[in-house]
């Protein structure tokens, strides 16, 4: 998803701690400047905030997923709101995006991206 959104528009990301420290991957999520979170303290939640604000404020572009984790795409899950606040304070406008990939040769969804439940990372690069 990210790289998807990344290509159609320049944005920061909002990610998980545990990002920054993948090999190659965190090295380029570092790179395009995102924003990471601490998710089981809830203080940096409100650092994050700011951060966001700040960013917001200077009109960059920000990638959140407010669910805070994947999903198959079949159904919303819960949003944070703590992760939508920080365009309310700054009174910045949001944009919904949604993503959905198709096989090509059948025009039909297609689970090849999905990166959920017991799914390593490098295998759902692979497929």
């Amino acid at each position: 998803d990210i790289s998807v959104m990344h290509a159609a528009r320049h944005c920061r990301f909002i990610s998980k701690s545990d990002v920054e420290r993948w090999p190659v991957i965190g090295r380029l999520a570092t790179a395009v400047g995102t924003l990471y979170i601490e998710r089981s303290t809830r203080r940096d939640a409100m650092r994050i905030v700011r951060l966001m604000q700040e960013a917001l404020a200077r009109r960059e572009v920000l990638g959140v997923f407010p669910e805070g984790t994947t999903a198959d795409g079949t159904e919303l899950l819960p949003f944070h709101a703590n992760l939508l606040q920080a365009a309310v304070l700054a009174d910045a406008p949001v944009q919904p995006v949604g993503l959905r990939f198709v096989d090509r040769a059948t025009g039909r969804p297609s689970a090849d991206a999905l990166y959920v439940g017991d799914d390593t990372l490098l295998a759902s690069l692979w497929r």
